[in-house]
């Protein structure tokens, strides 16, 4: 990549290397994430049709650059099926951790599935009685 470069040339990166390189560069990342979404609004865009690991996007105003950006901010594994209580659950769980506050989360953007969708037990109703404010948006 760089032929020139005596540093490059001499540098060596493995498998193991390179993935705790990347590990430290995504905790960092991520911490950065929620402590931005700690002070400003926020929207969730999320698919309920993955099994197994659970991905949700956050879209926010960063107040340094400002740009409105959308970061990956969780891979969690979901625990269970994937239902639109476990999936409200693992959302809330991971803003409560993380001190993030609900009143911050203006919006969920998800696709039409029953289950996040559903009036009764999907992720937008148990949201959206957690979160008042909260404005849902069908992708």
């Amino acid at each position: 990549m760089f032929p020139n470069s005596e540093s490059a040339i001499k540098y060596g990166c493995a498998r193991a290397k390179t993935s705790a390189i990347i590990a430290e560069m995504g905790k960092t990342e991520k911490n950065a994430i929620l402590s931005t979404l700690m002070k400003v609004p926020f929207s969730i865009l999320t698919d309920g049709s993955n099994k197994g690991d659970f991905y949700w996007v956050v879209t926010f105003c960063n107040e340094e650059t400002q740009k409105i950006e959308s970061s990956l901010l969780s891979t969690s594994a979901l625990e269970g099926n994937s239902t639109g209580i476990n999936i409200a659950n693992l959302i809330l769980n991971e803003l409560k951790s993380n001190n993030i506050p609900l009143e911050n989360c203006l919006a969920l953007s998800a696709d039409n599935a029953p289950m996040m969708i559903g009036k009764k037990v999907g992720v937008a109703c148990i949201l959206s009685n957690e979160i008042k404010h909260l404005v849902v948006h069908v992708t």
